[in-house]
């Protein structure tokens, strides 16, 4: 609601619609989990690539999201710890572990996509009126560097780029249809 008031706002972005499914999130997002692997996957990797960018907003010039970022970023270190207590039970199932492997990939890739490329024209306008720090490329770094640890110590492979920035969708924040 706080993103609004923004010049060049949308304008689907009107008090009015916050409770409509308007939102600007990856497809992968839009329907029910089809497991707790998946849970699971998206909190170890998504929702910390969602904490490396409100971390970029720490000290935003924009002060409603300067403000809020603290808290927000309170509530993500118990997901990253709920994340990854539950990833280091799902690794070390057998049964689980090939679920696990494919919801690593799939929200792997969705985290890495909705990070945007170094060029992503949104990112470079919020970066340039200083709401928000460093950029795609450093966002990434940041957020590798997160989550690489915890996949190594379970024996998991890291996510990767997408080979293509071909379709990308900013408004999105994803390549193509994201499905």
């Amino acid at each position: 609601a706080i993103l609004r008031d923004l010049p060049s706002a949308p304008a689907e972005l009107s008090a009015e619609n916050d409770l409509e499914r308007a939102f600007y999130n990856p497809a992968l997002l839009d329907a029910p989990f089809p497991g707790w692997a998946d849970v699971i996957a998206a909190l170890v990797l998504l929702d910390q690539a969602i904490s490396v960018v409100l971390e970029a907003g720490r000290d935003s010039t924009y002060a409603p999201l300067a403000g809020r970022v603290g808290k927000m970023l309170q509530e993500e270190r118990f997901h990253r710890i709920f994340g990854e207590g539950w990833l280091a039970r799902l690794a070390a199932d057998e049964q689980l572990r090939p679920r696990l492997l494919t919801a690593l990939e799939r929200f792997g890739a969705a985290a890495i996509t909705w990070l945007g490329p170094d060029d992503d024209p949104a990112a470079q306008t919020l970066i340039e009126s200083g709401i928000l720090a460093g950029g795609p490329a450093q966002w990434r770094a940041d957020w590798l560097a997160r989550v690489t640890p915890a996949l190594q110590k379970h024996g998991l492979s890291i996510p990767v780029a997408p080979a293509t920035w071909a379709g990308w969708n900013g408004q999105r924040r994803q390549v193509g249809d994201g499905k």
